[in-house]
């Protein structure tokens, strides 16, 4: 990393440094409205809208581990 890179370093700067963000997923979701599962993506939140009945408002579907 330069000076250049760490210098006058703000926190609005420091939010939009896309080089610390977390990685983009798909998770899995359920719409809490009508039960329709669709894929979403999360990185600090998640961020998914049904496609039966337009509602945003989704919840993750655990995934079971297949060992």
């Amino acid at each position: 990393m330069c000076d250049a890179d760490t210098e006058q370093v703000t926190p609005l700067r420091l939010a939009l440094d896309l080089r610390h963000a977390p990685p983009m997923r798909e998770v899995r979701c359920e719409c809490v409205i009508c039960g329709a599962h669709a894929i979403g993506w999360q990185a600090y939140s998640l961020g998914a809208s049904c496609a039966n009945c337009g509602s945003y408002d989704m919840r993750p579907v655990p995934v079971l581990s297949r060992d």
